[in-house]
């Protein structure tokens, strides 16, 4: 097995923590070399690829010099997900794209990939007319001080539940519900795709949970969504007990349950989600393209 030599930026925060554990855990035979968010490209020099772990504004910054010096960058960040000409990767869903040797990869929004994984499946059952879903977000998503605040606060402040703090666009829709619509519509490649988000933060630590209400053209029997979903690898149908964000946790697939079509709606269709936001939703899924860009002919040799 051919071995490779990896940047690592960001390196103390949750997700690169979750990156690291992945690869120890592998045994992949990679030298990391590890930075905070102030790197320098000249840090990387001689690096196969470089995960970009930081924030949008570093990754804006810096990954111009990185891909300048032919270095290859696995971006997780907002920065570069909505270009034209980057391409943003789910593997299950398309990881061919990775064939045409791109430089600069990004990885989506912990959330959409988490809704994708399970609505992906279905896209050749019957034509998308309207996609709804209401996320309950852990507090992962927002960083290491909001997990400590978590873990320290007493008992009667883990109770709240608040919109996502992320900020409000003209139309008042937030940040994070925003980026589910536009990146949803770029990795289906359905730019018209009708998709419609509320996002939560609750009071839990890592694992996402979303409420997936969508709309096809006609109705599509119950039994041919639940092979399809049975059929898709990373996620699993949990039909043998109560499904919660806690049972997510620490785990690599994206789970499901509930599958049901909505009342007096047949055209309609429920299906209740969750997974680890650290994990599928970041760090898993960023060394699941590195893994796919290593086993493909056309890359790194």
């Amino acid at each position: 097995m051919k071995k490779y030599r990896v940047g690592l930026i960001g390196a103390s925060g949750l997700v690169s923590h979750e990156l690291k554990n992945l690869i120890a855990q592998k045994n992949l035979p990679w030298t990391l070399s590890l930075a905070g968010r102030e790197a320098t490209a000249h840090q990387f020099k001689g690096c196969d690829w470089v995960f970009f772990c930081a924030p949008s504004s570093a990754s804006k910054t810096l990954t111009p010099a990185l891909l300048k010096e032919g270095i290859k960058v696995i971006d997780l960040s907002s920065a570069f997900r909505m270009k034209s000409d980057v391409p943003l990767i789910i593997p299950e869903i398309n990881g061919d794209l990775l064939k045409k040797d791109p430089l600069l990869i990004a990885s989506p929004n912990c959330t959409t990939t988490l809704l994708l994984m399970a609505l992906y499946p279905w896209q050749n059952l019957g034509t998308f007319k309207k996609v709804v879903v209401a996320t309950y977000q852990a507090v992962s998503g927002g960083g290491r001080k909001k997990v400590d605040a978590l873990i320290n606060a007493p008992s009667t402040e883990t109770l709240d539940l608040m919109p996502h703090e992320s900020p409000l666009n003209p139309t008042g829709e937030n940040e994070e519900e925003e980026k589910i619509r536009r990146e949803a519509q770029k990795i289906l490649e359905i730019p018209t795709l009708n998709v419609v988000a509320t996002c939560i933060r609750v009071p839990i630590l890592r694992a996402h949970s979303l409420a997936l209400h969508v709309t096809f053209d006609r109705e599509i029997p119950l039994t041919a969504l639940r092979a399809a979903i049975d059929a898709f690898p990373g996620i699993t149908y949990v039909e043998d007990r109560p499904l919660t964000p806690q049972y997510a946790q620490y785990k690599g697939d994206v789970f499901c349950a509930r599958l049901r079509q909505a009342p007096q709606d047949p055209k309609s269709i429920l299906l209740w989600i969750v997974g680890d936001q650290l994990l599928k939703g970041a760090a898993l899924n960023a060394l699941q393209i590195a893994e796919t860009i290593c086993t493909n002919p056309l890359q790194i040799v």
